[in-house]
């Protein structure tokens, strides 16, 4: 029996430390749902400077508020937010709410006062580590088992933005089983309040998405360990094979993609709309993290007979 194991790690930081006199580019052109942008450094109120990643996203964030005290909504329209009991009292007497109600808008953050709801910092699309780990057996000089695992981690998320359509686009039927569940909840006038509350959270801390709160509840932590191969071969003895008039057979079989072990509820953080591709243009290079339009990394399976005369 021979074992051997290897392990490898890269660390990469990337910031924008100048654009000279241009303003923040937006990736995507006018495309309001890819939240992408070179952003110039920010020069902070105590005189710190901020520097962020080429392709960070910002958007659209909740402002703060303290469960049980008060709520992200403003049904009232005075610009501040509802208290819990407020809340709770225009869902009893309202009856059945639609979740495109102008009064079921989650309230944004707008930290700096210029009045933009879209430029709260999100994340940004790479990962600081990424690498790779696994071991392989030899048994008998004729068994051979390999193992591949990938990784990335450290700061690394994706925009969902495929999900983001599926759980909050009321023309597609918010075809999710939480933003079925949700919707439903709301539209019924015989839900009981509490119901109606819970469901109105859930709409605005993870459902409700796309324009005009582009960014919300769509940029996830995307970190992931994944299988990436694992693979078995048998080396027939020769005596075996000298009887087909070979010098050697081999049996094999191997998985890719077998599973991954992360938090990303989306479809593939891995497949994403673009990736650092070819082109001269911005988006060609930065805008990507975006996991929308595509397909996920297919789940393969081979096997193979090898043999040499």
């Amino acid at each position: 029996l021979s074992v051997s194991m290897f392990a490898a790690a890269s660390y990469i930081k990337e910031e924008i430390r100048s654009m000279g006199t241009a303003p923040p580019i937006k990736l995507g052109g006018s495309y309001p749902r890819y939240r992408n942008f070179l952003m110039p450094p920010l020069t902070n109120d105590d005189g710190s400077i901020t520097y962020f990643a080429p392709g960070a996203y910002f958007g659209a964030a909740l402002i703060d508020y303290t469960p049980g005290s008060n709520v992200p909504f403003d049904t009232d329209n005075d610009d501040v937010p509802d208290t819990e009991a407020q809340f709770r009292t225009w869902l009893e007497t309202t009856g059945g709410v639609e979740a495109a109600a102008s009064e079921m808008s989650p309230m944004l953050r707008d930290d700096d006062g210029d009045g933009d709801d879209l430029d709260t910092y999100l994340g940004k699309p790479d990962a600081d580590w990424t690498g790779s780990f696994g071991f392989s057996f030899t048994i008998m000089n004729n068994i051979d088992l390999n193992t591949l695992f990938e990784f990335r981690t450290g700061n690394y998320f994706v925009e969902n933005l495929s999900d983001a359509f599926r759980k909050s686009h009321g023309l597609i039927g918010f075809n999710t089983p939480a933003g079925a569940a949700a919707e439903t909840a709301l539209l019924n006038p015989n839900t009981s309040v509490d119901e109606k509350f819970d469901a109105a959270m859930e709409w605005a801390t993870h459902l409700k998405a796309l324009s005009p709160h582009s960014g919300l509840n769509t940029i996830y932590n995307a970190e992931f360990i994944r299988m990436r191969e694992l693979s078995l071969a048998y080396r027939l003895p020769r005596s075996f094979a000298g009887k087909l008039g070979l010098s050697n057979l081999t049996l094999s079989v191997a998985g890719r993609n077998l599973f991954k072990i992360d938090s990303y509820d989306g479809i593939d953080q891995e497949s994403n709309m673009e990736a650092r591709s070819v082109g001269s243009g911005v988006g060609s290079n930065f805008n990507y993290g975006v996991d929308a339009f595509g397909t996920p990394v297919p789940r393969r399976v081979t096997f193979a007979l090898q043999f040499g005369f």
